[in-house]
């Protein structure tokens, strides 16, 4: 069994194993509850945006979620009221302060993309669960190279065909917030094409965006 398949079989394992913890996850912890420092993940939908900070409707209340410490302008500008969006970060109880959440990174569904604190962040790991269902499974590789609607993705035991014409749009053209591009670091959702043990080749449902290319953000 070659070192890629035995990768997806231990992902998909992961998955059922977390999917208990994701399913509580989805339940809306009040942050209020949560003692000082205390990590959390949140769903909810941005109410409104400040330069360092802006408030997330979770479904039982709203909580400030500060970003104070991103870099605001290439980053923050992304989020607008309405968004809707998964936080993950630490409960900041300060005795003389009101609740809020210090975020370490957030994913904004429309954007199919997560925004980090600092560049050092996107290099921690990650403390979030996946529930991944039995007919899919999450890669997670940087991109070698792009040719048309396919990318090779290397995933750190070898080399991975990934076709996005499976997905509802096309990540690898100019247009739209998301442009998939050599260097970046992603993580796919889909399943493997049938034929896997003869091209490795992977179909693309979902494409999240992790970080971009260092040269492509100093560019930008």
């Amino acid at each position: 069994m070659n070192t890629i398949t035995k990768t997806l079989i231990a992902t998909a394992i992961a998955g059922f194993a977390t999917a208990p913890l994701a399913a509580e996850s989805g339940k809306a912890p009040s942050p209020y509850q949560k003692h000082d420092g205390t990590w959390i993940s949140l769903n909810g939908t941005v109410e409104s945006v400040k330069p360092d900070s802006f408030m997330l409707n979770y479904g039982k209340g709203s909580i400030v979620v500060e970003m104070d410490d991103w870099d605001w302008y290439s980053e923050g500008t992304a989020l607008k009221a309405g968004d809707k969006v998964t936080v993950y970060g630490d409960v900041d109880d300060d005795i003389f302060e009101v609740t809020s959440i210090e975020a370490n990174s957030v994913y904004v569904e429309g954007l199919n993309s997560f925004f980090f604190a600092s560049a050092n962040d996107e290099e921690t790991p990650w403390r979030t669960a996946t529930f991944v269902p039995s007919a899919e499974t999450t890669i997670q590789g940087t991109v070698q190279s792009v040719k048309d609607r396919e990318i090779t993705l290397d995933t750190g035991d070898g080399s991975l065909t990934i076709n996005t014409l499976t997905m509802s749009y096309n990540p690898l053209d100019k247009d739209g917030f998301q442009q998939v591009e050599k260097g970046d670091r992603i993580s796919v959702m889909g399943q493997m094409d049938p034929a896997f043990f003869g091209n490795r080749e992977f179909n693309a449902k979902s494409i999240i965006t992790i970080s971009e290319d260092s040269q492509k953000q100093q560019n930008s």
